[in-house]
């Protein structure tokens, strides 16, 4: 009984101390509803679709994701939330370096530039990402140039919707630059309203 007590220390400590380099934070904020969610889950495949799930919500998943006693989730979708860039950076942080998800969904949310930007950085780093659906967000011309570049030399992703992110001519060829690199494995990109053309 003690040494099941000492071993749950011992992990607490080990996550509080990744959630703080992550930039989560060191007072564990990552305990309550959607960490319990992420935790106590028996599927690989999470959805949480119009949840009213804000800025703190997705730092209580991204402390789940490093949790020793998460389960290996392949599909995370948080469509249609309250999460703003503050939220999405720090998730993007965590899956720079997370090697099981595969699908993230956050369309309908309020990321903007630098939202799009944080999430660049975490495509430079991450392996695992294949599917990124991004639509109905403010990423502009700015945030389509950080994902352009990004996306030249990332090897996985291979599908991306951007539907719907004030993007023109100027960040569609910012996004095409990244299409005709040799390095890249993107098979379908979606950039229907925007304006373009």
């Amino acid at each position: 009984k003690n040494q099941r007590k000492t071993s749950t220390q011992g992990e607490d400590h080990v996550t509080t101390t990744r959630a703080a380099t992550m930039g989560v934070g060191s007072s564990k904020p990552h305990i309550g509803r959607w960490y319990d969610a992420v935790i106590n889950s028996e599927e690989t495949d999470l959805f949480f679709k119009d949840s009213s799930l804000d800025d703190d919500g997705a730092k209580q998943i991204a402390c789940a994701l490093i949790d020793p006693q998460c389960p290996e989730i392949k599909l995370l979708c948080l469509w249609k939330n309250r999460i703003t860039d503050k939220g999405a950076k720090v998730l993007f942080r965590v899956l720079a370096t997370n090697a099981t998800v595969e699908s993230l969904t956050l369309n309908d949310t309020r990321i903007s530039v630098k939202g799009a930007q944080a999430l660049a950085k975490t495509l430079k780093i991450n392996i695992t990402l294949t599917s990124l659906y991004l639509e109905r967000n403010q990423f502009w011309n700015s945030g389509a140039h950080a994902l352009g570049k990004a996306l030249r030399y990332n090897t996985t992703v291979e599908h991306v919707r951007l539907e719907s992110n004030g993007i023109d001519d100027r960040g569609a060829v910012y996004l095409a630059k990244a299409l005709q690199s040799p390095h890249n494995n993107i098979r379908i990109m979606y950039l229907q309203d925007n304006n373009i053309g």
